[in-house]
């Protein structure tokens, strides 16, 4: 019985440091955009509709649907 407890212990501190591991490499790792990649702009408290209208003017979306 204790050595199931200590081997869930360890699974799970283990499981823990790589969670912990990937998150940081993810949070850390520069993104890799791609050189077509565009700037775009979205005013502030925009809905969603108001963020579809805005992303078609900016030529991102060909319909707001």
């Amino acid at each position: 019985m204790i050595k199931h407890i200590k081997k869930s212990i360890w699974l799970s501190i283990i499981a823990a440091f790589a969670l912990t591991a990937w998150l940081t490499y993810f949070a850390v790792a520069p993104l890799k955009l791609q050189p077509s990649s565009q700037e775009i702009s979205i005013q502030a408290k925009s809905g969603l509709r108001s963020i579809a209208n805005q992303l078609v003017m900016q030529g991102v979306l060909k319909e707001p649907w």
